[in-house]
């Protein structure tokens, strides 16, 4: 979700590449470490239902995922995408 006037918004309409990258910012129990990395193409979708401050949706459809869970290995991991509801 996103405002239509902010940098953000106003460059992935530019360009609808996108990355984004999600991460447990403390270590997990036995030091682990946990993130997600999302590379895709984002598309508008619609103004939020009810909305009048003007708050308008994305949706990231991805080319790749990754995945680094440290409690299972100590390598990132690519997700098979086919195997994926989207």
């Amino acid at each position: 979700m996103s405002m239509m006037d902010t940098t953000h918004a106003v460059n992935i309409l530019a360009d609808p590449r996108v990355s984004v990258a999600i991460y447990h910012p403390d270590r997990l129990p036995g030091g682990a470490s946990l993130g997600l990395r999302i590379k895709g193409k984002a598309t508008l979708k619609r103004k939020r239902a009810g909305d009048d401050e003007g708050w308008y949706g994305f949706k990231i459809v991805p080319d790749e995922i990754w995945c680094f869970d440290s409690r299972v290995s100590h390598k990132r991991k690519r997700i098979d995408r086919a195997k994926l509801k989207l």
